[in-house]
């Protein structure tokens, strides 16, 4: 790879070398895009996502912290919600759970229609009986990205939690998806219908 490769495919064939264990290449690569890109953004995540660096989790804490405050502009709303997420798995892997909320809470802030952000912090409020607020975020979530299978889910859940099985059963037909079937069956158990979830499931 010469000199004038694009950081894109720099990165992707970092991300392809990794998945394939190749490592004499991939230590090679990474230590290239942090010398020529350290100040890219799409460099850092991958760099925090795959975990590039040696240490214990404190360690990488303290340098993913001093990327995000370091890192220059401009940066993308959905690059800085990502870096805050990493953040946030970071912190639960410590065992920090407060603070990692907070991260959570920031992803959401700066990028406020990620489905993965919403599907957090619905099943958050839903954990605390948050349940119309749950709701809120689910339907977010699917405003943004109506495919996305788990707040499809979630919606599911927090329809039966609030008894509106009618409501979750129009919303799963509009779906018109084999990968409803699950859900459907849910409903008829909320509903008291176990054989008809049973069939469903069959």
């Amino acid at each position: 790879i010469d000199g004038s490769t694009p950081l894109l495919e720099l990165l992707s064939r970092e991300s392809l070398l990794t998945a394939l264990d190749e490592e004499e290449q991939v230590a090679a690569l990474r230590t290239r895009l942090l010398r020529e890109h350290s100040n890219s953004p799409f460099v850092q995540i991958q760099r925090f996502h795959e975990q590039w660096d040696d240490g214990d989790v404190s360690d990488v804490l303290v340098m993913l912290d001093d990327v995000m405050e370091t890192l220059p502009g401009p940066v993308s709303a959905r690059q800085e919600g990502r870096l805050h997420a990493q953040r946030a798995t970071l912190l639960t892997e410590r065992g920090d759970a407060g603070a990692a909320e907070q991260s959570w809470a920031s992803a959401l802030v700066v990028d406020p229609t990620h489905p993965r952000y919403l599907h957090h912090a619905a099943a958050v409020r839903l954990a605390d009986n948050k349940v119309v607020a749950a709701l809120d975020d689910l339907d977010r979530c699917l405003g943004a990205r109506p495919w996305d299978q788990s707040c499809r889910r979630g919606m599911v859940q927090v329809l039966i939690e609030l008894d509106r099985l009618e409501e979750a059963r129009q919303i799963i037909d509009a779906w018109g998806s084999e990968r409803t079937v699950v859900l459907q069956a849910w409903v008829e158990r909320a509903a008291g219908n176990p054989e008809v979830a049973l069939d469903a499931l069959e």
